[in-house]
């Protein structure tokens, strides 16, 4: 191993490429508020015996913290910056205000201390483009953004730009890798995709491969690639240790090769039987694929990075969105069927490249492991499950808090047809719909395609008392809805009294949820959840029963690029919130991770909790005084407004005539 050149302010080599690696004192748990400063510690001592080891000619380094100097590590660079999560975009700009001290580096690297990094080619990379304002990353966000954790490359002319924003937004909420390329947006650069430059580890740097960089790898992960790049690395006696992820993921145990007939011999198979669904860290949904006939396209479906696919059995469609950046894909194998002897036997994977995991489904032990198996063959006498619906209660047992999508799946009132062959129970059915399951028909032109689609889905939170506020908001401004919007209303339903609207078509009762004061946060997430099971919706609108909305405005409106939330902030709050009598608007997909993975944290102030769960998870608050509180003023044909709150039901009707006159 070569000595590292560590990067200080007074380094008088001159290097080409400055690598920054962020890194902290102690990592601060966002959910159990526990720091851990031997895990941060572990971390940069593999970075440095792994990919900073052998430093190329022209490349130079610093680790940054925020915060004191750390004991015995001159490579760690201490900045007058908070430490924190939601610090990193101060503690960023200050690491690229003391790199401009550094002279010489015409290209700057920012990666996190999980990122392992082949320098040799991030050099190579950085010598080939000719300097530009513009920042080259991971092209997967799908916000357009640069990815801190993959790594991006910035030229001095930029990192110079960014520093002199004064728009850089240093106290915000937002991720530093989005005020960075906020930044370069604003001094006329912008983003270029590698995909050399990866965010998860499911492509990591080989010899065999050009990829540069990969993300949220640990310690070990770390030494375990840098094995391939040693001297002998690629030795049949280190072979063992470099096999594919799915492959080194199975368990030991045997699984028979083929069901023999009567007087012959057991044979048993050369592949392991793994145990269980393994999810890679980073994973926002799970989508499993069955049924799938050839009219369902899977490149329809709306993949996003940080999906996981299961593929069942021969998982044709598998090679149809390998492409899709940031997706993860794994294979599930279960006994079929030999056309020329009837014999039962496992099917084989069509190929293990770009499979995290392949798991081989045995029906024995699994039965004996899982109480839902067992409860299934009691209520199913001489039946299995099916692939699709073992797949799904293994996913919810890998990872209960994610959404798990069923994609190529029969809609209920289809099970039991010849049409949907392996889905002939009404057990399943049963369970799907007990457990609000996400189900997308083969025939669906994409996730929600069986669901009615809208741009904007207006939720208002009354209460069964409420009736005159709800004939009040029927007969003004939901009167006449415009194309693309939808408007319900919906109330907790477990403790609510009847009203004469009780069960009008616009009304959603929310079964175990309480329409009391203290329960509205639990009442806006099953309201989420049902929203997202119901209705294809690009965007969900919220408010109260008591608030004026101009709906045509709304149908207009374009929220801020990179927004996930938009609101009215209160400013009587302790804290960052929206409004939610005002109204706030959500994207989809912050909505599906509000409904799926809360905190448990809930207070009694509805819109403070969805205003610091949107923070908790990464997203952005971004305020519009078009929807408006009360004593400002109301929509009308001489303003722009959208909403108007507290309004009492003579309110609604004035407003609504000013603005048709």
């Amino acid at each position: 191993m070569g000595t590292s050149q560590q990067m200080t302010a007074g380094d008088k080599e001159k290097a080409r490429l400055l690598v920054l690696v962020c890194s902290c004192q102690g990592y601060q748990d966002r959910n159990i508020k526990a720091a851990d400063s031997a895990g941060c510690k572990a971390k940069r001592v593999a970075c440095r015996e792994t990919w900073l080891a052998d430093m190329p000619p022209g490349v130079s380094y610093a680790f940054f913290v925020g915060g004191a100097q750390p004991q015995g590590e001159p490579d760690v660079w201490a900045l007058n910056a908070p430490d924190t999560y939601h610090g990193l975009p101060e503690k960023v700009r200050a690491a690229f205000v003391r790199a401009l001290t550094v002279p010489g580096w015409k290209w700057l690297f920012k990666c996190d201390d999980d990122t392992y990094c082949v320098l040799s080619r991030l050099l190579q990379m950085a010598d080939s483009l000719t300097p530009a304002p513009a920042v080259i990353s991971w092209p997967g966000n799908e916000k357009d953004t640069a990815h801190g954790g993959a790594g991006y490359l910035l030229p001095r002319s930029m990192v110079q730009a960014i520093v002199a924003d004064k728009s850089y937004n240093t106290k915000g909420i937002d991720h530093e890798d989005k005020q960075v390329t906020y930044s370069v947006r604003r001094a006329g650069g912008c983003r270029i995709g590698d995909e050399r430059l990866h965010a998860f580890m499911q492509r990591i740097p080989t010899p065999q491969n050009n990829q540069i960089s990969c993300h949220y790898a640990t310690p070990a992960d770390m030494r375990r690639i840098h094995t391939a790049w040693e001297p002998g690395g690629q030795d049949e006696e280190k072979a063992e240790e470099n096999l594919p992820p799915w492959l080194s993921a199975q368990g030991s145990r045997e699984l028979p090769a083929a069901r023999p007939k009567k007087r012959e011999s057991k044979e048993k198979s050369a592949i392991a039987l793994a145990d269980g669904l393994n999810i890679p860290r980073g994973t926002r949904r799970i989508v499993i694929f069955s049924n799938v006939t050839r009219d369902f396209d899977p490149r329809a479906l709306p993949l996003k990075p940080g999906d996981h696919c299961i593929h069942i059995n021969r998982a044709r469609q598998f090679f149809k969105v390998f492409d899709t950046p940031g997706v993860t894909h794994a294979l599930v194998v279960r006994k079929g069927t030999e056309r020329e002897n009837g014999r039962i036997k496992w099917y084989a994977p069509p190929t293990s490249d770009g499979f995290t995991q392949v798991l081989y489904i045995a029906d024995v032990p699994m039965r004996a492991r899982r109480a839902w198996w067992r409860e299934y063959c009691q209520r199913n006498a001489r039946q299995c499950p099916t692939s699709g619906f073992i797949c799904w209660q293994m996913a919810r047992e890998a990872a209960p808090m994610l959404p798990v999508v069923l994609a190529g799946f029969a809609p209920g009132e289809q099970f039991g047809t010849p049409q949907w062959r392996g889905h002939a129970w009404a057990f399943e059915a049963e369970e799907y719909a007990r457990a609000g399951a996400h189900i997308v028909r083969p025939d669906a032109p994409g996730m929600a395609g069986n669901l009615p689609r809208v741009k904007w889905l207006v939720m208002v939170c009354t209460s069964m008392q409420h009736e005159a506020r709800r004939n009040a908001v029927r007969s003004t401004w939901a009167k006449n809805v415009p194309e693309g919007v939808a408007v319900r209303f919906y109330c907790g339903a477990s403790d609510a009294p009847e009203a004469a609207d009780a069960d009008a078509p616009d009304m959603v009762r929310l079964p175990g949820v309480s329409h009391a004061l203290e329960s509205l946060p639990a009442s806006v997430l099953a309201m989420m959840r049902w929203a997202v099971k119901n209705w294809n919706f690009a965007r969900l609108f919220c408010c109260h029963d008591d608030t004026f909305t101009a709906l045509d405005r709304l149908q207009r409106y374009i929220m801020p690029r990179g927004a996930s939330m938009v609101g009215n902030p209160d400013a009587q709050r302790w804290c960052i919130a929206m409004h939610g009598g005002s109204g706030f608007m959500l994207t989809r997909d912050m909505v599906e991770m509000l409904a799926f993975q809360p905190s448990g944290l809930v207070r009694r102030a509805a819109d403070v909790f969805i205003s610091q769960e949107v923070q908790r998870m990464g997203g952005v608050l971004m305020p519009d005084r078009k929807l408006y509180h009360n004593n400002d003023s109301v929509p009308a044909p001489g303003n722009a407004q959208i909403t108007a709150h507290r309004c009492a039901p003579g309110d609604m009707a004035r407003i609504m005539e000013g603005l048709t006159k």
